[in-house]
Formats: C-alpha cells, sequence, structure tokens
C-alpha cells in the first residue's frame, strides 16, 4: 500500500478502444447511486454505474465533442458541448431509470467550456 512506499491500490480500471477519446468526466454519489459520468469526442456520454461496473446508458446526442458534464442534486445530468448546445436529462424519470432528455439550449454562439450548478437551482454556463 502507499503507506508503505508501494503504489497505492488500484479501485477499478477501464479500458475504452483506441479511437475513443474521453473528453471530460464526472463523478456523483448520492449514498445509494453512484455513477460516472465520460463526455466523449465523439458527442457520446457514457454512464457507468460504479457499483455494479457496467455502463449503465449510451447518450448520442451532441454532434461535436462533449466538453462540459455537471449534477444538479443528483437527480439532473447536465452536458454541454463544443457544438454550442446544452443537454439536460432526469436520471431517473423514464422506465427502468433510463435518462430522459428533457430540455435543450441550442442558442449558444460559442462552444461550451464549463457547467456549474449553482445553489437557487441556476444553471452556469461558460
Amino acid at each position: 500500500d502507499a503507506e508503505d512506499g508501494g503504489a497505492p491500490p488500484l479501485y477499478a480500471a477501464w479500458q475504452m478502444a483506441a479511437n475513443v477519446s474521453a473528453s471530460c468526466l464526472l463523478q456523483d454519489s448520492d449514498g445509494t447511486n453512484s455513477i460516472l459520468a465520460l463526455g466523449l469526442a465523439s458527442g457520446t456520454v457514457l454512464l457507468w454505474d460504479l457499483q455494479i461496473d457496467m455502463c449503465r446508458e449510451v447518450l448520442k446526442r451532441h454532434e461535436k465533442a462533449v466538453s462540459a458534464l455537471a449534477v444538479h442534486r443528483h437527480k439532473y445530468l447536465i452536458a454541454g458541448a463544443a457544438d454550442g448546445r446544452v443537454h439536460i436529462y432526469d436520471l431517473a424519470a423514464g422506465p427502468n431509470l433510463s435518462p430522459q432528455l428533457i430540455a435543450v439550449r441550442s442558442d449558444l454562439t460559442a462552444p461550451v467550456q464549463d457547467l456549474a450548478c449553482l445553489r437557487d437551482a441556476a444553471l452556469a454556463v461558460a
């Protein structure tokens, strides 16, 4: 272990195909569920369930690289991309707890570089 000078323990490892590039990632846990969201250069978001160590959802909506991810109250996933679009998903709205796309903002004139959820439920986009 790391305390005696050895390498820190490896908790999990994922191997992606050589032609897949993760452009951003986000980890969120509410005590019951734990997900890892990977924004890919292809415009896809992968939702990885860390409890069962499997990809739970593949969200293919953006035309360019996903450049920013945020989660609000462990319920909403917000994905912004180089195409200037922001997609908001309800993580538990659909059948079998599949994420449902509930809102799209497509009037931005520049690529999305960052997202932040503010305490008053507002969304800041840069």
